[in-house]
């Protein structure tokens, strides 16, 4: 699997997709098991790295051996990383390739978010703005990444009117964020499910806790392939936990609870998760067992909670 050194972090899919071959999940399950240099990166199995000298042998190799393949693995490995909504992993691999080397989305430039670099760089510095707490900031660098897109940049236009709506949440304009949200979860070319959930909470402080049931429970339904959830569903009955324990439905709130806990472990690093929610699934739980009396049960799930802390400086 000499092509896969290319790869920061490993999954089946993704080997399969680079080496053109299938079995990759069940190779790297034997090859953990032997412990030779693999070193799993979640409990479900579902990713891993290379230990840091054993790849640096294995990339050193393929250079030497195979230079002429290096920009079309990584090429192969922007497309699949897209297709996962792995943006970060997409976007190195992108330029690894060479900027001389044109990059073709698998999904076609309207559903790409990685064909137009310039702006997705821009929209990506508008969120660490938000994230640290600058709304202005944030919406002067969305109207910039605005005018480097064109006219096929579909569905990074849907991250505009998504990002401002953001900004004015924070700025409390809690209504204007609410009209721009709902105008954005009715895009076609939408890839993302956090629109949904962002709406949800907004509904929920506007005191609009059917509204919010009734986002949280499509943000399920758009994460589904086959009416099976997907990991990113997990991320809406997180929502429907917190908005049935606000109307103290318990069991339901018990039941979505659970289910966002089992679905939410299985994302593929935990930072999908921080960059999502607001609230961590365990700690939703938690509260949710200790308002039906649960203490021991919700201590359990207390104690299994990171919280996370914003960057110094942020």
């Amino acid at each position: 699997m000499l092509e896969t050194s290319v790869l920061e972090r490993l999954s089946g899919p993704l080997c399969d997709a680079v080496t053109g071959r299938g079995g990759g999940q069940g190779l790297l399950e034997r090859v953990e098991r032997a412990n030779l240099f693999l070193v799993p990166l979640d409990e479900a199995r579902g990713w891993w790295r290379y230990h840091e000298l054993f790849a640096d042998l294995l990339q050193a190799r393929l250079r030497r051996q195979q230079p002429d393949r290096v920009p079309g693995l990584h090429q192969v490995a922007a497309a699949r990383c897209e297709r996962q909504g792995l943006a970060d992993d997409a976007i190195r691999h992108a330029l690894a390739a060479g900027a001389d080397e044109p990059f073709e989305p698998s999904v076609g430039r309207e559903l790409s978010v990685l064909a137009n670099i310039p702006a997705t760089i821009v929209f990506l510095r508008s969120e660490v703005a938000r994230q640290r707490g600058d709304p202005e900031r944030a919406a002067e660098l969305i109207r910039l990444g605005l005018s480097r897109l064109t006219d096929a940049d579909q569905a990074l236009r849907t991250l505009a009117p998504w990002g401002l709506a953001m900004a004015a949440m924070m700025q409390g304009r809690l209504q204007e964020a609410e009209r721009a949200l709902a105008k954005v979860v009715t895009d076609p070319h939408l890839t993302s499910v956090r629109p949904w959930y962002d709406l949800g909470r907004i509904q929920q402080i506007l005191g609009r806790p059917d509204a919010a049931l009734a986002t949280f429970a499509q943000l399920v339904e758009a994460a589904s392939e086959a009416g099976r959830p997907l990991p990113l569903a997990g991320v809406g009955h997180v929502g429907l936990a917190m908005a049935h324990r606000e109307r103290h439905e318990l069991d339901a709130a018990l039941d979505h609870g659970t289910q966002a806990v089992a679905l939410c472990r299985q994302l593929p690093y935990a930072q999908t998760r921080r960059a999502t929610l607001r609230e961590p699934e365990q700690l939703v739980l938690a509260r949710v067992l200790t308002a039906g009396g649960q203490a021991a049960k919700a201590l359990g799930c207390w104690s299994g909670c990171t919280p996370w802390r914003p960057p110094r400086g942020g």
